[in-house]
């Protein structure tokens, strides 16, 4: 297993966190790591459309760079960190998720999955 999917395994460890992924800038995963059913295109086309719409509306607003974007849906929650290398980290959880644990993990992971996609 790489290091790469041992951090997204370690996401997995965080109760209720059903997978995470990593995208490259244009939608293509790089790397998943899923407890029980598996990426799918929809969501790597769901945050690749999110990332670059929100990324046009916070320039027009003079508020770049957009850091992280968050999507809740009746069952589930996707949390989308931007990376310094255009790659954007996906963690897909259960919708009652506890989400300032999942930033905090992601927080401390960010620099790690940077480096290794250098």
């Amino acid at each position: 297993m790489t290091d790469l999917k041992r951090i997204l395994e370690n996401f997995c460890r965080v109760d209720l966190v059903r997978g995470a992924l990593i995208l490259d800038d244009q939608g293509l995963l790089i790397e998943e790591y899923f407890n029980d059913e598996p990426y799918s295109d929809a969501i790597g086309m769901l945050v690749l459309r999110s990332v670059q719409l929100g990324a046009q509306l916070v320039d027009e607003l003079g508020k770049s760079p957009l850091h992280q974007q968050y999507i809740e849906f009746a069952d589930c929650q996707i949390t989308a960190e931007q990376l310094a290398n255009d790659c954007v980290l996906v963690v897909v959880a259960r919708a009652n998720a506890n989400l300032g644990r999942l930033r905090l993990e992601i927080r401390k992971s960010k620099s790690a999955v940077e480096a290794m996609l250098a």
